[in-house]
């Protein structure tokens, strides 16, 4: 029976299956925050224009510093995405507590408090750290009750496929997981990996979407953001230009920005006043870009155009809706896409910009 137990994709199956569960949790308490969230700030905002204010600012900053004081308290390894120290712990350094069951428990209730804040961040990063995490801990127990010793390689080989599970577990896509693995490797990845990795996150995508239907919270499988073209005209020669120049421009656009979030990493870790007030008051610096981000996205001001009433997943749905947005609509969903996305004082078209700009930053 031992061997059974020990069995490499036995521990995969059971992988694949805790990190979704994991997943799935963390969006129904995420959904659940952000509705009681939107629903204490459209209640107050009834009332008069400082309540409106009250309500949006102190939940958005309560949560921010709340995730901070848990990750502080629980275990300090869990702040921030998690992915620069996979990457290096798949590169051969061992960071013992970065792998631990304290983490895990650390990262999943900061990410729960402070997804649900309205801050322009998501759940990969976080997801891909877990997802070697639970790697770790599930090969150590299986270790442990088999009484098989395993060596280093082998554990940083199933963290590979935690985090293929990780990133599926964020956008339903095992191929695109099995990618990224590959991809924060960089230097050597394993043929036996690959398996290992499209193996539990194809398992991780099955689970995930069958808590979805037993939930009832939607039908039948489905895409993380479906899309829809016509069978007889699904795009026009003229696009085929338009998708190459958008292609040309995410890449362009892609080296930018890591370049601008180098530079801005580099002021804050190499700044005197920087470090001195991280040092001092760790707090602060939380505290000032939470306050900031709220009354960017306050719903009389800003929010207009950072979408703020308007859940991420809705923000992605109508994106990849297949209509053009500067004609007249067809039908009423699509009068509510071009309602909600248009603005009184500038097109459409600037109202994108600004929020893509608002995104990036």
């Amino acid at each position: 029976m031992w061997p059974l137990i020990n069995n490499d994709w036995i521990i995969l199956i059971v992988l694949g299956a805790s990190v979704a569960v994991l997943s799935f949790a963390v969006d129904v308490a995420v959904s659940a925050l952000n509705k009681a969230r939107l629903h204490l700030y459209t209640t107050a905002a009834e009332t008069n224009i400082f309540a409106g204010i009250a309500s949006w600012v102190l939940p958005i900053v309560g949560m921010v510093i709340l995730s901070m004081i848990i990750s502080q308290r629980i275990s300090p390894y869990a702040a921030g995405s998690g992915i620069s120290e996979i990457k290096t712990i798949l590169r051969g350094v061992v960071l013992k507590e970065y792998l631990t069951l304290k983490t895990l428990i650390s990262k999943l209730i900061g990410l729960t408090v402070v997804l649900p804040s309205g801050l322009p961040i998501g759940k990969e990063g976080p997801f891909v750290h877990i997802g070697g995490i639970v790697a770790t801990l599930w090969c150590k127990l299986f270790a442990l009750i088999s009484h098989d010793d395993k060596n280093q390689n082998y554990y940083v080989e199933m963290v590979a496929a935690g985090c293929a599970v990780g990133v599926t577990c964020t956008f339903g896509s095992p191929i695109g997981g099995v990618l990224f693995s590959i991809e924060v490797t960089s230097v050597h990845f394993a043929l036996r990996n690959y398996w290992r990795g499209f193996f539990s996150a194809v398992f991780s995508a099955i689970v995930f979407q069958l808590l979805g239907i037993l939930t009832s919270n939607y039908d039948s499988v489905k895409t993380f953001s479906p899309t829809e073209f016509s069978l007889k005209s699904p795009y026009a020669l003229q696009e085929l230009l338009a998708y190459a120049i958008l292609g040309i421009l995410c890449g362009l656009f892609g080296a930018l920005f890591v370049i601008w979030h180098k530079q801005v990493c580099v002021f804050i870790t190499r700044k005197k006043f920087m470090k001195t007030m991280k040092e001092k008051c760790q707090y602060i610096y939380p505290l000032t870009v939470a306050t900031l981000v709220s009354a960017i996205t306050f719903p009389e001001a800003g929010g207009s155009v950072t979408k703020s009433l308007i859940t991420s997943k809705n923000i992605l749905d109508e994106l990849f809706s297949n209509f053009t947005w500067s004609e007249a609509p067809e039908n009423s969903y699509q009068l509510n896409v071009i309602s909600q996305w248009s603005h009184e004082n500038f097109s459409i078209y600037f109202a994108l910009l600004f929020f893509i700009l608002y995104t990036v930053w």
